[in-house]
């Protein structure tokens, strides 16, 4: 799934959506559209780090209708196709904020997509948005501008989803390039047992070569092979098994999506057929300009070593589930959400209690913006679980998104690392000891932990109305694997019958 800047998911899950959406940009019957990329620096913010810039290279189309500009690209992971207008006037080309791309649903909200500028050193929220004045030089026709690229979600205002900086818009020649060496993010197999009957592969497919010199999209394709010990086959996506493709295809074009099984630019594919027969999949990109073919090295996903978490059943403390409504939450403004003093919580009869970290930063609950949840954020101190008199704690499973490898105990064992750390033994109170990591950049990020117990009649601690059946589904309504990483959306039909739907993420 695609990683959602710090700006994007806040501002989904924070605004409020239009009751009637402004008119798009359409450009005119005909136009000729020839292909660009914008090269520039995405602006984002992380909480070790502070601002972040990474380089950029992203595939615009731009067309020239007399003194009319029209590009569109600027919004690529959510719509692609939208575009917005400019003047030009001798070599400046002026394009005006505020302009409106479309929108986005999420959990059947709409929210709403500008484009708009600020001429800044620094992202600052609800600020007037500028126009975006490009100069074209006139002998290679690259656009360069100083002003910030704002995808926004406010018409008038910086409220931004997506910020460029250092940008220049350049004309990408026809000509023979090795594409640079995609990626596979993530995979999820079919699970026999399971009602689910699709997986899915999560993709990055780069759209410049090994020099970083842009690529046209409509010369780049990639293709997927499996292994088998040795044995390499290309992989074969299926017309009889998938809907909406009318023939079997063994490349697929980056711009090519059926809207369902197989998203635009290689972000996702999904499949019928298990792949528990193979060790390993692959993704090789392939490039046709300059009248030559050339292919990317394969990257290959090993199936075999891919992270499981075990799924334990017990007392559960759910940091994700909380409400960020009402839960307070430090942020770089804040410090509300800080553990100062030790803290206690309980669940099933299990009490778990967070000490201050015993320095800079502090033990906190802090929202990850990439997900839109809270995590329990620890740089130090210790985590001290109890059982229920008369019970002893069998298992500890850390449910998390980073793990320090210097957190240890003194009694039973503790393994694991980043997705999931466990402890085992027996024991009636367990201390976790936290290492410190250096100002932060070390910290332990925790979604949940579960608890398991040994009770004198041996039974293991459960929920007092347990799920008789659970099913997940991701935001497009598809019921998706239990092991599935992301935004879903776990259903439960409870012991008494009713069912009860919550939003997860991991």
């Amino acid at each position: 799934m695609k990683k959602i800047t710090l700006w994007m998911i806040a501002m989904l899950v924070a605004m409020t959506s239009f009751a009637q959406d402004p008119e798009t940009v359409t450009a005119p019957d005909g136009l000729l559209l020839e292909e660009y990329a914008l090269k520039a620096q995405t602006v984002t913010w992380e909480e070790d780090y502070g601002i972040v810039y990474t380089d950029t290279i992203q595939p615009l189309m731009v067309g020239f209708d007399g003194d009319d500009v029209y590009i569109s690209g600027f919004s690529a992971d959510y719509l692609h196709d939208a575009f917005v207008k400019g003047t030009r006037n001798g070599n400046s080309i002026t394009f005006p904020a505020g302009q409106y791309l479309g929108s986005v649903e999420v959990y059947g909200e709409s929210y709403p997509f500008y484009f708009g500028g600020y001429l800044a050193d620094y992202p600052i929220e609800n600020k007037p948005l500028t126009d975006v004045v490009f100069t074209i030089d006139e002998t290679t026709g690259t656009m360069t501008t100083d002003t910030w690229l704002y995808i926004n979600g406010k018409a008038s205002t910086t409220y931004p989803y997506t910020i460029y900086k250092v940008n220049s818009i350049v004309k990408v020649t026809d000509a023979a390039a090795t594409p640079a060496t995609p990626r596979i993010t993530y995979v999820y197999d079919i699970d026999p047992t399971s009602d689910i009957n699709y997986g899915g592969i999560y993709m990055d497919i780069l759209t410049y070569d090994v020099n970083r010199n842009p690529l046209q999209i409509g010369k780049l394709s990639y293709r997927l092979f499996t292994a088998k010990g040795k044995d390499v086959q290309p992989y074969v996506i299926k017309a009889d098994e998938h809907e909406f493709i009318d023939e079997d295809m063994t490349e697929i074009p980056y711009t090519f999506t059926d809207n369902y099984d197989i998203e635009y630019a290689g972000a996702a594919i999904y499949f019928y057929t298990p792949l528990s027969g193979f060790d390993k999949i692959g993704v090789q990109s392939v490039y046709r300009g300059g009248n030559e073919e050339h292919t990317s090295e394969i990257f290959w996903y090993d199936l075999k070593s891919a992270p499981v978490e075990e799924e334990l059943e017990g007392a559960t403390f759910d940091f994700n589930a909380l409400d960020k409504e009402t839960t307070p939450v430090s942020s770089n403004q804040s410090t509300a959400g800080d553990i100062t003093t030790d803290q206690m919580l309980t669940a099933d009869g299990v009490k778990m209690t967070i000490s201050p970290s015993g320095g800079t930063p502090a033990n906190r609950y802090w929202v990850e913006y990439n997900k839109q949840v809270i995590q329990l954020r620890l740089y130090g101190g210790t985590l001290t679980f109890e059982a229920p008199e008369g019970s002893t704690i069998q298992k500890i499973g850390f449910y998390n998104d980073s793990w320090n490898e210097y957190n240890y105990v003194e009694e039973g064992t503790l393994t694991g690392g980043d997705g999931m750390a466990l402890w085992e033994g027996d024991a009636e109170t367990v201390v976790v000891y936290l290492g410190t990591g250096g100002g932060g950049s070390g910290n332990t990020k925790l979604n949940k932990v579960v608890v398991v117990l040994n009770t004198p009649d041996g039974i293991r601690t459960v929920d007092l109305q347990p799920a008789t059946d659970v099913r997940y589904f991701d935001l497009q309504g598809r019921e998706v694997p239990a092991s599935t990483k992301g935004l879903l959306i776990q259903q439960q039909r409870m012991a008494d019958g009713t069912m009860k739907s919550v939003k997860i993420v991991r």
